[in-house]
Order: C-alpha cells, then structure tokens, then sequence
C-alpha cells in the first residue's frame, strides 16, 4: 500500500531527532515548535591556513592527539533493532540479471538462508549531525521514489547477493534474514535511480546508513541519507562508460593514477620503493577508494571516519587520506622492504596496515588532520585537473573530455596550471592597495613554489621566484650534470615546478624529463611541472590583466642560486 505524501512527510520528519520542513499556518502535533530540539552546530575546524604537514612524519608510534576545541556534535540515538515493513520486508527470490539488461542463461541462485531469530541488538550510540551536510533538495524526491519503487522489477544480482553475506557479518543484525532484504533493496535501488553497475564494496557503504533505521527513521530514510551523501560526497567513480561491447570505469582508473601521482609528490621515496618492489596501487588502495576506508574498519570507526569525511564537504578528500595512511605506515613499510619474504610488505600494505595504524578515535582524527596539511601544500591544480576529467560527476562529458579522460593514464608527473602560478606570484609579491583590494587572497595553499627555469632563450625576462638554468646545459653534458646534482639537493622544502616554454619544444621537454627522473632518483618530494610553460604565464597575465614584473637581470634573486653552489 502507497503511504500519502503528508504521511511521508510525518514519518520522515516527525521524529524527534529531525525538524520538520512542513509548512502551515495550523499547528499540529508534528509540528517544529512541538518538536524542537537542542543542537549545536558542527565546530568548523578546518579552516584556511591548515598546520603544515609535520617535518618527522617517519615514527609508527600514533600518539593521540587532542583537538584543540572539541567540535559539539548532536546527540542522537539511533537503534539498529530491525522492524518489519509489511510486506516490503518480504523476502523476494533474486534471480541472476546484469545491469545491462542481458540475462544469464542459468541464473543462479543464493545459498538458502536458515531464518535466524531476532536479536535484540543494543542501539547504536552515534553522535552525529548529518542533518546539516546531507539533508538537501533531493531527500524528500529519494524518500518517496524509494517507498514508491516496486521492488518486484528487479529479481536480483548475483554480485549484490555476494557482498550481502558477507557485509558486517561481525554484527549479529546484519546476520537477520529481513536486514539482508533491506541492504538487497538499498544496493539495488542505488544502483538503478543513479544508472551504474554494482559494484565489489559498494554495501559496505551502505550498511552503516541501514544501521541508522529504527522506528522513527525508516528504511527509505536511510536510502534519502546515502543517496544524498553518494551524491555529494561521492566522487564519479561509479559511473560506467560502454567501450565498444563492454562497460568500463574509466574514473576508476584515474583514480588510481592519481593517487600514484600525489604520493610520487609527497612520498618520492616510498614512491621509488613501490615502483621497485612493482607494487601497483591497485594491489592495496582499492578497497580504500572504493569504500573510503570503511571495509574491514570497525563500526563504531566508520561513523567517525564518515563523520570527519562528511564535515570536509570535499570528494577528493580520499586522496590525501591515502598518503596520509602511507605516511603514518612509512617507517613500518621501509622495514618490512629489508624483509626477506616479499609478500610481508603487500600483506601489510593490503591488509593489516589500516587496522594497526587507527586503533582509535584519536588516531582516526589525527589522520584527518594530517591529511589536512596535505591537502594545503598539494597544488591546486590537482584537484582543478579531477574536475576537469569529470571526476566529480557534476558537469558533461562530450567524447573530446573521454578521450582526455583515457589518455590521463600517460601523465606521468603532476602538472600545475598557469592560473595557480599567477595566483602564487600575486599573493607574494609586494601590490599596490589598490590591486590588493582587487585580487583579495587568492591563495590558499601552504606552498612556495620555486619555478626551474629550462628555456632555451630567455629574451623576455625571468619571471619572481624562479631559478634559471643556464642555456648552456643544451650542449655542454657536464654542466648540466653539476645542474642535475643542485636541482636535488636545492631547497628540500621548496615545491620545485619546471618551467619550458611551452609544451611543444621536444627539446625542452626532453630535458624536463631529465630532470624529473634525477629529483625522484634523489627523492626529491613536490616536484610539478608547469602546464602551458612560459608563455601560459603570460596568456594568464594577460587575460587577468595583472602587473607581474618580469625580471631582466639573470644574477638577481633566485636566478643566481645555482650558480653560489658552485663558487
């Protein structure tokens, strides 16, 4: 039977841990002024001008570290005690059908489940204030599309009735036949309002919002609250693009690429030590990207691990949470490398790392904070490039953006755009009051860039900031050697962007290779390169119509820091 919409509306929003959005002049019983709750709002710790990345950041020892204002968060008691829905609790027999409308010629069928009896499972004690990132405009549309949707049009899934038994099998409720059906309806819905296949992990999401149903907060609830998070805290990862006969997950693949790319950046050394051992990520960061973490991490954890994540109001967050991880591990993984027995250090890596590391809640929100301090000196051009590719699901993808998207795989350094460079400059440089107050703070990374200069003519000036490689390394192999060697011992600190003349001379650009390979071999971290090279500069410059002096004299500033290494 299809409930009203006003009664929708009341069961959604007439609990007492959720304000209703009714509106009328005739108060009722479940109106917000007889209902109304204390709740304080999310502490927004975050804030520009995060701390650093700490200059130790090799010790496996997590010593607990305190916030320095705890964040008030609501207190609200879900239970997770399962109730029956009428007959929408009904268990329904799944027949094999792939999202792509084919069929099997036999379809298989799921083990028979004994009916297990009801456990009373004490409620989850959840502090949490979702309320305020997830309730957007389309709850109220996913409550009612959930609770209208017939259940019977989709027989099943031979992968979702695979992951379901074996999804929080550690929770006794998860065990219950009526749960099992609930988290089948939730994976398949999921899967057919968003148009993407199922994929391996995809109910270890969803299980810790089904464990928010009790019996003000129903299951459709619990769907409107995921679908909302997958929404926008989700990246495109999901999204299947038809090559030829087969579909494939292209954001998928740049996500591990990507992850490559940001920990060569701030891991080199560990970097170098996985291209050695041919570790891949996908061989141990899969399950991290595709569950942010949550498989295999204890219930009480993925509260808080969704918590921090939801706060942030990022979707590539995951990302420096993935180094963040290697960096708290990095000392143990450098250890296990020296092990005789190779596959200690994937055994680590794949499946003990993350439970050793975050033992707690401190551990887990000094892991945040860390990933925080990485986020503020990685370029923002890493996150602009995501957006671009389609990455965050938010904008069309014609078949040019596909082709851009595939042909990532070749990127084998991080690029920083000209718009970021500019930006730097502006905000480091001495402006007038009148250009300050035009431009504002327009940066907001932790980064001092150092741009390696390689052009081979340098007739229009040199820009702030930059240190000049001399035209001569182009034909004297000696000298560029005594170059090489300075690049890598230049600045540890320093965030180190190669800078061509664009990125058509072969030439320079076969240098800058050179040159990326002998800063990774030295483990050098931050290195980039400039995208569009000089003269990107200077088209961004010029469309902004900004003042940036360019330097004339080769012995002034940085230009001549080479040079004093060598007397």
């Amino acid at each position: 039977m299809v409930e009203s919409n006003d009664s929708i509306i009341d069961n959604y929003f007439g609990a007492k841990k959720f304000e209703s959005l009714r509106k009328g002049s005739k108060p009722g019983p479940h109106h917000p002024a007889h209902r109304r709750i204390a709740s304080q709002h999310v502490t927004d710790f975050f804030k520009m001008g995060l701390s650093s990345v700490p200059k130790d950041l090799r010790s496996s020892e997590l010593i607990p570290t305190r916030m320095s204002s705890h964040y008030p968060m609501m207190n609200s008691s879900f239970t997770s005690k399962p109730i029956v829905e009428s007959s929408q609790d009904m268990e329904i027999e799944p027949k094999k059908l792939n999202f792509d409308g084919t069929k099997d010629e036999k379809p298989s069928q799921p083990e028979p489940q004994q009916p297990t009896p009801k456990i009373e499972e004490k409620p989850y004690k959840i502090n949490l204030e979702w309320k305020k990132y997830l309730n957007d405009d389309g709850i109220i549309s996913d409550t009612w599309s959930f609770q209208n949707w017939d259940k019977s049009s989709f027989p099943g899934d031979a992968q979702i009735e695979k992951d379901i038994s074996r999804t929080r099998t550690e929770i006794p409720v998860m065990k219950q036949t009526e749960v099992r059906k609930r988290l089948r309806d939730l994976a398949a819905f999921y899967c057919i309002l968003n148009s993407v296949d199922y994929q391996q992990g995809l109910c270890e999401i969803i299980a810790p919002f089904l464990l928010l149903k009790s019996t003000v907060f129903r299951t459709a609830d619990c769907f409107a609250y995921l679908n909302s998070f997958m929404r926008n805290y989700f990246t495109a990862i999901l999204t299947p693009k038809k090559f030829g006969k087969k579909n494939e997950l292209p954001h998928l693949q740049t996500a591990y690429k990507y992850c490559d790319l940001i920990i060569q950046y701030h891991c080199a050394e560990l970097s170098q030590l996985f291209k050695m051992r041919n570790i891949d990520i996908r061989m141990f960061a899969t399950s991290w990207i595709m569950t942010l973490f949550i498989q295999g991490t204890p219930i009480d954890f993925v509260y808080e691990i969704l918590d921090q994540y939801i706060q942030r109001s990022d979707k590539t967050f995951f990302f420096y949470l993935v180094v963040a991880l290697l960096k708290f591990g990095e000392e143990r993984i450098f250890n296990l490398a020296n092990e005789k027995e190779e596959t200690i250090l994937l055994k680590f890596l794949n499946m003990n790392m993350k439970n050793e590391l975050l033992t707690g809640i401190d551990q887990i929100r000094a892991w945040f904070r860390l990933a925080d301090g990485i986020k503020a000196t990685t370029p923002k051009s890493f996150e602009v490039a995501l957006r671009n590719l389609g990455f965050m699901g938010d904008n069309f993808m014609s078949a040019e953006n596909w082709q851009e998207l595939l042909s990532s795989a070749k990127i084998n350094i991080l690029y920083v755009f000209p718009a970021e460079a500019v930006n730097f400059i502006i905000e480091h440089t001495a402006m007038t009051t009148d250009e300050r107050k035009k431009f504002g703070s327009c940066y907001d990374r932790e980064i001092e860039f150092r741009f390696l200069d390689i052009r081979r003519t340098k007739e229009k000036g040199f820009l702030p900031f930059s240190v000049e490689v001399p035209s001569k390394v182009y034909k004297d192999q000696l000298l560029l050697q005594k170059y090489l060697t300075a690049a890598a011992s230049y600045d540890k600190a320093a965030h180190i962007c190669i800078m061509r003349t664009n990125n058509k001379d072969e030439t320079e650009g076969k240098l800058a290779q050179v040159f990326i390979e002998q800063l990774m071999l030295n483990n050098k971290n931050c290195v980039s390169v400039l995208y569009g090279g000089f003269q990107g500069i200077l088209r961004e410059v010029e469309k902004r119509k900004v003042n940036i002096e360019l330097f004339q004299k080769e012995s002034s500033g940085f230009f001549g820091a080479f040079g004093r290494l060598f007397g």
